[in-house]
């Protein structure tokens, strides 16, 4: 049986990544939404990093292809929404890896966490909160951050009643 991880293609151990002893993201269960919105976050990161434009447009590709066109249109805005929190609300580096690469960072495993515990108990999100955003300040990291969990949550209902990523909205 093909899981939505054989799907994404992911680098093999050879990466740096790999031999640095980072985890594996597949060790967290991500979801397949999940999945794409970190390649997606990696991609506008590098985008506003290297002010290159393919990267915006690879993560566009990529999101359409694996949840379809609507979903792919909000998850790119929510995403470059809680792109432009975290870079006005955390006061340090942030590190992350390559697009498709098979493992996590700590920085994104933050996120992730903050992104899964967002819409659930505030505790669990203050704590990842505090983490992710390693300031004081926070609350466009909270907003962006329901938002893009209320959007994934969509995203995982039509996929659920579809039996497709982003139901008949998926473009041929």
């Amino acid at each position: 049986m093909t899981t939505h991880k054989d799907r994404l293609g992911y680098e093999d151990e050879g990466c740096e990544a790999g031999r640095a002893g980072l985890p594996k993201r597949e060790a967290f269960d991500f979801t397949l939404a999940e999945d794409v919105c970190l390649d997606v976050t990696r991609e506008v990161l590098s985008m506003y990093m290297t002010a290159d434009a393919r990267h915006w447009h690879s993560a566009v590709v990529f999101a359409q292809r694996h949840l379809g066109q609507c979903n792919a249109v909000r998850l790119i805005a929510e995403v470059t929404t809680l792109v432009m929190a975290l870079r006005l609300e955390r006061h340090s580096s942030f590190n992350y890896l390559t697009f498709g690469c098979a493992h996590i960072t700590s920085d994104e495993l933050a996120l992730m966490s903050a992104m899964q515990a967002a819409g659930g108990q505030s505790y669990e999100l203050d704590d990842a909160l505090q983490h992710l955003a390693q300031s004081g300040c926070c609350a466009r990291l909270r907003l962006a951050l329901d938002r893009l969990r209320a959007a994934l949550d969509a995203m995982s209902e039509r996929e659920t009643f579809s039996g497709e990523p982003g139901g008949s909205q998926h473009m041929h």
